[in-house]
Order: structure tokens, then C-alpha cells, then sequence
């Protein structure tokens, strides 16, 4: 969230014309040629208009490309949004447009240099900061290498429209393995989006898009994907919940109230989130393979509404590609990062912004 922020920009009572031409550039080429980009990116342009978005605006589409190169002229853009005031409408197409570097130089906040870490070029500077990670955020102002937009062309960025289009086929990808050296300058600075590369010596710890960490191994009724009880007669979830947590008695509490049990499910929301089968699709009491575990309902059970029914129809979570098989056990895919970082509100992926 403190990322975001930073990221934004600044508002004034006035608005200049936007920038067309190499807006925000990578060293490797890669750029967004307009300065509304990443708005357009926001409401689906990078899908809309493909074409003219995967040329022009590559960082705010993810469609950078190896060694990229600017364009000399822009060829139909997404159509210009008015602002709705009259006095902002006004106020636009009364000031004549300002220069890259005045616009530039009027952003730029005088920041104390600090340490001794030079200015210099590629990824080795910023490896000298991270070699002293004090303070790195400064130091990387101070020498002219804070970059405020993640290369992402060389690495896998899942969305959940990804994983929802997955969801058919039986199994769901995970973010794979990455390096961190790529936008080392960014990753110094900021917290990424899906929670990569924010521990630079575990890539992947906290990321969203991955398995389910255990404490514990798994234990499935056939070794590696069946759940148990499934086969052998066990108590059901419904049973267990119901003979052993059931009380008539109320415990009143002076401090508390229901307020701190939903700040618990809200926090819960923003670290986990599980990728489950259609509910739709577990029609009957009848189990269907991999998908659907119904729990039945005793002849004993308190609740009317239940017993009529004769069974609780329970979707499964969808397994993590390449698992539920002897080889590795079937694994549950968390779609959050594991981090406190809002993601209940503003979603674990750049590309669902």
C-alpha cells in the first residue's frame, strides 16, 4: 500500500497536457510512451485494444519485449478522457504544454545524500546498496537510481483471471522460481504487488499464486489426494462440530464484542484466500472425484433445515498443478499474499489493479 502511494503522483489546481512520448522507459528499451498508461491499463485497454496498448504502453500491459525500442510517433490512441469540470477544461486548454524537463525537474524533492554509494550505472549499484540495505530507499534517490516500475518482461505474473480460466481444466498454476536481480533497484524500494521478491534471499516467501505452506505433512485417505473419511467411516466434519463445540450456555465478555471475531475474518481474508471448485457443479450427496465432498447429515442433527436436505454439498479446493499424485501430494493454492498488505482490498497482482 505504501508503494501505491508513493507511486502516485502529485495534484495540482492545474493540469498540463500529458506526455506522448517516452513517458516512463526501463534501460533495456522497454516503455510506456503515454502518461495515462497505466490508467488505461486499469480499465482493460491492455485487452480492448491490444494492439496500439502491447506497443505503446509495455510496462502498464506487461508486454515488454528484449531490446525494445522507443517509437517515434504515436498511431491512434485509446480516446482522450475530458475532465468534466469547466474551469479544470478550461485551465487545460488555456496552459500551453510543459517540457519534459521542467516537468521533470518540478517533481524532484531535494533528498540528503547518504552513505558513500556512487552513482552508477545497471544493476551493480544497486547491489552495493543491497550489500548495506540501511536506508536504501535514500540512497538510491541520492544516487539517481530509485525506479518506481518493476521490470516484469523476464518473469511469470499470474492474475485471477488466470487462475479462474484454469479452474476448468482440474488444476491451477503456481508462480515459479524468479530472480530478483532483474528490477533490483525497484524491489529495494517498493513491495511488489503479488508479494515477490519483497525477502530478496526467499523470492517466493509470502508470494501470492503458491501452495500452501504446512506444518505438518498431508494426510489424504489414499496417500496423496483423497480426503479422509472418505472411503474408511470417520465422524464427519458436521458431527464432530456439532457433539463437541455445541453449548447452550452464553459467556459474556466486558471488553470485547463481535467487532474483534470480524477484524479476525477480515485479516484472515487479506492473507488467505483458497481457489475452489464451482459450488454448482456438487449437484447430489454423491462425491465426485477431486471436485465435490458431500458431509451427511445424522438422523440426530439439531437443525431441521439440514436433515431434510440429507447432506452438505461441499466443493473442493483445486489442486496445484503437477500435485495429487503419488509423486507430491495434492496442494491448495492460496491466491493472497501472506503479508498484511491489503490484499482483500486491492488484490495480490499488478494485472488486477
Amino acid at each position: 500500500m505504501v508503494a501505491m502511494l508513493f507511486q502516485g503522483k502529485f495534484c495540482y489546481g492545474q493540469l498540463s497536457a500529458p506526455r506522448t512520448i517516452r513517458f516512463k522507459c526501463l534501460s533495456n528499451g522497454c516503455c510506456d510512451q503515454h502518461e495515462w498508461c497505466r490508467f488505461w491499463a486499469s480499465i482493460g485497454e491492455c485487452r480492448a485494444n491490444i494492439e496500439w496498448m502491447n506497443e505503446n504502453c509495455q510496462l502498464a500491459c506487461a508486454t515488454c519485449r528484449s531490446n525494445s525500442a522507443p517509437l517515434a510517433t504515436l498511431v491512434h490512441p485509446p480516446p482522450r478522457i475530458q475532465p468534466t469540470s469547466p474551469s479544470v477544461v478550461h485551465a487545460t486548454n488555456s496552459q500551453s504544454p510543459v517540457s519534459s524537463s521542467s516537468r521533470e525537474t518540478s517533481f524532484k524533492a531535494p533528498i540528503q545524500k547518504q552513505g558513500n554509494v556512487q552513482r552508477g550505472k545497471g544493476a551493480s549499484s544497486c547491489a552495493e546498496i543491497a550489500d548495506k540495505s540501511e536506508n536504501a530507499a535514500e540512497q538510491l534517490a541520492s544516487s539517481g537510481l530509485l525506479q518506481a516500475v518493476e521490470d516484469v518482461a523476464g518473469r511469470q505474473i499470474l492474475s485471477l483471471d488466470d487462475i479462474t480460466r484454469a479452474v476448468p481444466s482440474g488444476c491451477v498454476p503456481e508462480l515459479n522460481s524468479l530472480e530478483c536481480s532483474r528490477s533490483l533497484c525497484f524491489h529495494l524500494a517498493y513491495r511488489s504487488m503479488d508479494g515477490t521478491c519483497n525477502n530478496l534471499k526467499r523470492p517466493l516467501l509470502g508470494a501470492s499464486f503458491r501452495a500452501y505452506l504446512r506444518h505438518l505433512p498431508a494426510q489424504y485417505e489414499d496417500g496423496f489426494s483423497e480426503p479422509v473419511s472418505s472411503t474408511s467411516r470417520r465422524p464427519t466434519p458436521r458431527e464432530a462440530s456439532r457433539l463437541l463445540l455445541a453449548s447452550s450456555q452464553m459467556h459474556a465478555h466486558e471488553q470485547l464484542n463481535s467487532l474483534l471475531m470480524q477484524w479476525g475474518q477480515f485479516i484472515s481474508h487479506d492473507m488467505a484466500r483458497t481457489t475452489l471448485h464451482p459450488t454448482a457443479n456438487c449437484g447430489t450427496c454423491d462425491a465426485i472425484p477431486s471436485k465435490c465432498v458431500p458431509v451427511t447429515i445424522s438422523n440426530k442433527d439439531t437443525n431441521d433445515a439440514f436433515r431434510q436436505k440429507g447432506c452438505l454439498k461441499i466443493s473442493r479446493a483445486v489442486p496445484v498443478c503437477g500435485t495429487g499424485n503419488p509423486s507430491r501430494p495434492r496442494e491448495q493454492l492460496n491466491e493472497n499474499t501472506a503479508f498484511v498488505d491489503g490484499s482483500q482490498i486491492y488484490g495480490s497482482s499488478s494485472r488486477d489493479l
